[in-house]
This record gives C-alpha cells, sequence and structure tokens, in this order.
C-alpha cells in the first residue's frame, strides 16, 4: 500500500465554522495511508459567522490581510516539489489563494492540486443568495475570477456528482477536473441516540437561514400545525432571511420555538439528540436539489428521521430514499409529511434507521477518507501518463 504525502496549504480556519475542513484534516491525519507532510495556512480561530458586520474600514483591512496571506500561501506551494510530497490540497476558502496562484504560481515539478470548491463563490452570491444581480457586470468579473483561479487545480472537489457536472457547465475547462467526495462530520458528537419518550414530538429545523434552506416554508408548515399542540417546531439559527421569518410569525400563530442566539457544534449536537423529526432544505433556487447539505449529515448521523427537499438522480446512491422528500418544496406538503411522521412511531422508526444505514454505508468520515485515497491514486495515475 503506497503512503500519500499529502500538504494542506491555504487560508483556512480549523474550526466549528468551516468543520469538513477541520474533520477532513483530523480524518485524514488519523489514516495510515496518509502521511500529511503539512498543515499551513490553517488557524484555530472561531468567527461567529451570525454576528453583525463590522464596518467598512474593518472590511476593507481584512481582504488586505486575506491578500496578504493568501501571497504567503502561494509562496508555500511554490516551495512544494514532487520529492517533498505527493498532494497539495487546498481547503475552502480557496478562491484568493488560487487567484493570486494564477498570477504567481510555480508550475514545474509541482505536486497534484487539489481544490476544494464544496462552497463556489459565484454561485453562492449571484445564483443562491442572489446578492449581486446575475448578467452584472460584478457578476461577470467575478464568475471570470473564479474561472481563472480554477485553471491551475488538478482535481475540483464538489460535495456530490451532480454538483461537480453543474460546477463543470459554469466555469468549463477540463471536465475530468471536477470530482466528487463527501463532507466530514465529528462523529464524536453527532452519533446515535435515543430520543426521550414524551407524548408531544419536537421537529427541529437548524441553520444559517439562507435562501437555500427555505426557512419560510418550515414556517409556513409551522403555522398550518399551529392546531396541533402535540407537534413543536423548533428554529436555531439566524441569517439573511430572519426578517422574512420575523413577519410571517408576526401574523400568525405558531407552536414554534426560536433560538437565535449564537450555539457551539456542542450545543447543536444535543439538541439534535434530543429531538424527533429533523429538517433538511426546501429552498427553491437549482442548488437545493443537487446537494446534501450538511445539516443532513448530521441528522442522519444521529440516526434521526429527517424531512427535506428531493434531489436529482445521482445525489443519493441508492434507489431507497434515506429521508422523506418532498416532491414541491411548499408549507402545506411539509406539513403532511410532518403529520405523517408523528403520527406513526413505526415509520419514524423506519426513516430513522434508513438515514443511520445510509450514512454508515455512504456517508461516514471512513468512506470519505476511503474515496478520497482512491481519488488521489487515479488522479496521480493520470498525471504520471502524460
Amino acid at each position: 500500500m503506497q503512503t500519500l504525502k499529502i500538504a494542506f496549504i491555504g487560508d483556512f480556519q480549523i474550526s466549528d465554522n468551516y468543520p469538513n475542513t477541520k474533520n477532513l484534516i483530523s480524518a485524514v491525519r488519523a489514516d495510515e495511508r496518509f502521511d500529511v507532510v503539512s498543515c499551513d495556512g490553517g488557524n484555530q480561530e472561531a468567527t461567529r459567522i451570525y454576528l453583525p458586520d463590522s464596518g467598512k474600514i474593518s472590511k476593507l483591512f481584512s481582504l488586505v490581510k486575506m491578500f496578504f496571506r493568501a501571497l504567503k500561501s502561494v509562496r508555500r506551494i511554490n516551495k512544494k516539489t514532487l520529492s517533498a510530497c505527493d498532494v497539495i490540497y487546498i481547503p475552502y476558502p480557496s478562491l484568493l489563494v488560487l487567484l493570486c496562484y494564477s498570477f504567481f504560481g510555480r508550475r514545474r515539478d509541482r505536486p497534484l492540486m487539489v481544490v476544494d470548491c464544496f462552497i463556489s463563490i459565484y454561485d453562492t452570491v449571484v445564483m443562491d443568495r442572489k446578492v449581486i444581480a446575475e448578467g452584472g457586470l460584478l457578476a461577470k468579473l467575478l464568475l471570470w475570477l473564479e474561472k481563472r483561479s480554477l485553471r491551475d487545480a488538478d482535481v475540483i472537489l464538489a460535495d456530490t456528482l451532480v454538483n461537480a457536472t453543474y460546477l463543470f457547465d459554469l466555469f468549463a475547462g477540463e471536465k475530468g477536473k471536477y470530482q466528487a467526495l463527501n463532507l466530514c462530520i465529528n462523529e464524536s458528537l453527532f452519533k446515535p441516540t435515543s430520543t426521550p419518550v414524551r407524548a408531544s414530538k419536537t421537529v427541529l429545523f437548524v441553520g444559517s437561514f439562507v435562501p437555500l434552506q427555505g426557512v419560510d416554508v418550515v414556517v409556513d408548515a409551522a403555522i398550518r400545525l399551529a392546531g396541533r399542540t402535540d407537534i413543536k417546531i423548533q428554529l436555531v439559527g439566524d441569517g439573511q432571511t430572519a426578517p422574512e421569518v420575523e413577519s410571517q410569525l408576526a401574523s400568525s400563530e405558531a407552536n414554534i420555538e426560536w433560538l437565535r442566539t449564537w450555539h457551539s457544534i456542542e450545543e447543536v449536537s444535543e439538541i439534535v439528540a434530543n429531538v424527533d423529526i429533523c429538517l433538511g432544505v426546501f429552498g427553491d433556487s437549482s442548488k437545493t436539489y443537487r446537494v446534501l447539505p450538511y445539516k443532513s449529515y448530521m441528522a442522519m448521523a444521529c440516526g434521526k428521521a429527517l424531512i427535506s427537499s428531493r434531489v436529482e438522480d445521482g445525489v443519493i446512491r441508492e434507489p431507497t430514499m434515506p429521508f422523506l422528500a418532498l416532491s414541491s418544496n411548499s408549507g402545506q406538503e411539509l406539513a403532511s409529511k410532518i403529520i405523517e411522521l408523528v403520527d406513526s412511531s413505526e415509520l419514524r422508526e423506519k426513516y430513522a434507521q434508513r438515514a443511520r444505514t445510509y450514512y454508515e454505508q455512504h456517508l461516514s468520515n471512513e468512506r470519505a477518507v476511503d474515496e478520497l485515497y482512491v481519488l488521489l491514486q487515479l488522479n496521480l495515475a493520470k498525471v504520471e501518463e502524460t
């Protein structure tokens, strides 16, 4: 068995705000098939992403610091030769590092460069959150910058094959570069637990309140379920669409508990462990149907019955869905599915078991590291052939 020397380089957080990076690096370090020769650029800062934005001067200062950190990362990449390591892995957020590399990077004798593109900046800002108008000058500039930044990568990773194909259609280049790798979670926190037995049932939505998540659909369902005193909807989080949620709740009755304050990943895991049903995403953007959100990993790892949006063929690796999928993301249909699970302990248990089994077989950290090892070997073999 070949041991692969891998270097993690970039400007990334090793914190629970970017848990995939943190848990992937931890899982790779623990695997004897890998030798992590360096982990440069990561920091332990746990920036609270839900806190209000800082002022313009502070933002500008932060951007300048990010630029110089990106240049520093490029210098580290340039020092890595094939004799030093087999693979350079650039975690999220990789855009600025790659953009600087496109101007100042050394290509000769470079190890295989793997880039984390689980979250595309252009797709998030323009297509999903609609912060910038599609087709506008700023959107076109962002698209060009991200396209340029990705051109030097040997492997561009997305979380599903469907999403990888979408990114290829968006950024073009060589289709074979766009590949898929599962996300990694903290499996010491998110694990099967027995749900407390009680007369009422708790349905949990946890998220950052971005359009992809469709919190308005959850609130609409809760309003429709107002007469069911045995069903409590629990919202955990805050973010972009929170004002719309406030407006919905102000004009209607709903049995909702909304925890808007910041919660640590440990607190989130405790909340998940104590609920009966978990909710995924219900947005109306195309991204909703081509990804499996991080919250779904957490719910399935805990063996919780999960309700979420339908997904495109290829996102789920089995013909049997591991969660109860909505055909249309409407509050009416979600309310109906919640009632189905609340009123049938057998159905809840069936989907809870399906969720955990699917996680073990397809989504676990062990499975992700196995697939990463195979993926890297195949791509290294391609490089040797050329």
